[in-house]
């Protein structure tokens, strides 16, 4: 089972036991943070280095449209199931905009846009992480028995999981073909994180032209795994350069793993957000089967 699962799965298994049993003391909550959001970034940077350039273009438009499809179908989800539930929207919303596009950060984004209070957002986050987390395992134990080639199965988890961590994950147990098709397409849905916002804050400004706009999130992390893929097609790097540094991605990426599962407070699902959790749940596995039927039918 524990080969199945890979490393970095395991790493966040393990972040989750350490943290519900023995918790983690306050002065390590900052070294946390930076392995969740710096290396982790860092570590999808230089996986670019794995990539040729030219690899990036090949699926073109059917990129663009599958992510897109993946961004409203998940928000739609979220809100359409938050109303039958009768939740409060801001909140649905957030978690609307975790599962669609991409996770904690997307959250936080859409949270800065549309004013909310903190504890609605570290709620929201919760629920995201623990949903992804749940998926992710779901899908690393699925992959064996799924009739997929590698590359199909990385575009249905980079096109329905919700954090980057959670992509890269997934993947990991594939192949380094699944890896990268996981990561185009959830680097794409990122990308959508910039225009989704743009409307939210417009959509905020006509309500309430008082209020100021919030700075635009841009994912910058992209244009590195950009520029480093760039760097490998055309900058004739000598293996003995490479491999270490893709090594070195893995190393960090697995930092970030555990941090990602020392982060996960179960008890923190009080009634209302374990509603929530309920809506991102149910949302998650629809978006999963309509993810299933596009990889299926269309890529």
């Amino acid at each position: 089972m524990f080969t199945t699962l890979g490393p970095l799965v395991l790493a966040i298994i393990i972040g989750m036991i350490i943290k519900q049993s023995i918790g983690t003391p306050a002065n390590a909550e900052h070294g946390i943070l930076f392995s969740t959001k710096t290396l982790l970034r860092v570590g999808i940077v230089l996986l670019g280095l794995r990539l040729q350039f030219n690899d990036l273009f090949s699926m073109g438009v059917d990129l663009l449209l599958y992510a897109s499809a993946t961004v409203v179908f998940g928000i739609g989800l979220v809100v359409l199931i938050g109303r039958l539930f009768r939740s409060l929207p801001t909140p649905t919303f957030l978690i609307g905009a975790g599962t669609g596009i991409c996770g904690a950060s997307a959250v936080a984004a859409v949270g800065t846009q549309l004013r909310v209070k903190q504890q609605d957002i570290a709620i929201a986050v919760a629920v995201i992480s623990i949903t992804g987390t749940l998926f992710t395992l779901i899908f690393t134990l699925m992959y064996p028995y799924l009739q997929w080639t590698d590359e199909q199965y990385g575009l249905f988890v980079g096109g329905v999981l919700h954090e980057i961590g959670h992509v890269t994950a997934a993947s990991s147990v594939a192949s380094d073909a699944a890896m990268d098709a996981a990561l185009l397409i959830k680097l794409t849905r990122v990308l959508l994180l910039v225009p989704v916002v743009i409307i939210i804050a417009y959509v905020y400004k006509q309500k309430d032209s008082n209020t100021s706009s919030s700075p635009l999130p841009f994912p910058w992390f992209i244009i590195g795994f950009l520029l480093m893929s760039v760097l490998v097609t055309y900058g004739n790097l000598p293996d003995g350069i490479v491999n270490p540094l893709v090594q070195l991605a893995y190393v960090f990426i697995g930092m970030a793993m555990a941090g990602l599962g020392l982060q996960i407070k179960l008890s923190a699902i009080d009634p209302r957000s374990f509603t929530l959790l309920l809506i991102c749940i149910l949302a998650s596995l629809l978006l999963s089967g309509f993810g299933m039927l596009y990889v299926t039918w269309f890529l």
